[in-house]
């Protein structure tokens, strides 16, 4: 990030979501260079470290104007944060690696009306769990029930029914797939048709569950055998 210069005051480094900065605690003087190495100097009135004045009474000396305290100004809180994060991006790798997808939570106008479709449509299995809440399961994940109005917290900040756009992979081949479907009465809107999946090529085939979530039933092997 470079040095700071001797005359910018003192300096503390804070640590802000993980990502490290040199944030000054005074304010610098106009046409100093507080991101050595930077191909150009940088103006106070331009530079979003400035606004990190704790002294509203100490001038800020920018164009005669005084500087004002950090969260009196959102727009210049905004352009220190962008700054930060883009400073701090040049080699900042996070610790944190996802590996999979656990459960996720459908809020659905039904229960009833929701276990009943999956459970017949897709052979997921109803479970119950903590009392009477329910859960659809498939292979090592499940989808949380929850019905709107009586939801559990912690929960969305917006839970609404018919948000979801869900891609399920199966081993079975689409031909079988859209022969049950049909069976069942379901309405396939569209397929089977090519898709990118998160590792490769998938053909799908999609349709709607009872609260209207668009629905992918996806291969990602071919199922002419």
């Amino acid at each position: 990030m470079g040095k700071y210069s001797r005359k910018e005051g003192r300096s503390r480094l804070l640590r802000i979501g993980g990502l490290h900065s040199i944030l000054h605690e005074t304010t610098a003087r106009p046409g100093s260079d507080l991101l050595r190495g930077s191909s150009s100097v940088l103006k106070p009135s331009q530079n979003p470290i400035l606004i990190l004045n704790h002294n509203p009474n100490q001038a800020a000396t920018a164009r005669g104007v005084r500087s004002q305290p950090v969260f009196k100004n959102p727009g210049r809180v905004i352009a220190l944060y962008n700054t930060l994060i883009r400073l701090s991006q040049r080699n900042f790798t996070s610790p944190v690696q996802i590996k999979g997808l656990d459960h996720l939570v459908l809020t659905v106008k039904s229960i009833e009306n929701t276990t009943a479709f999956y459970s017949r449509t897709l052979g997921m299995q109803v479970i119950t769990f903590k009392g009477n809440r329910k859960a659809l399961a498939f292979g090592d994940q499940k989808f949380n029930l929850h019905e709107i109005g009586k939801e559990f917290e912690p929960k969305a900040h917006k839970p609404t029914a018919g948000s979801m756009d869900l891609c399920l992979i199966t081993d079975t081949p689409l031909s079988k797939v859209i022969e049950h479907l049909k069976i069942c009465g379901v309405h396939i809107e569209e397929g089977p048709i090519e898709r990118t999946g998160a590792v490769g090529v998938i053909k799908s085939v999609y349709f709607r569950d009872p609260d209207n979530n668009l629905i992918e039933v996806s291969n990602y092997h071919s199922e002419e055998q």
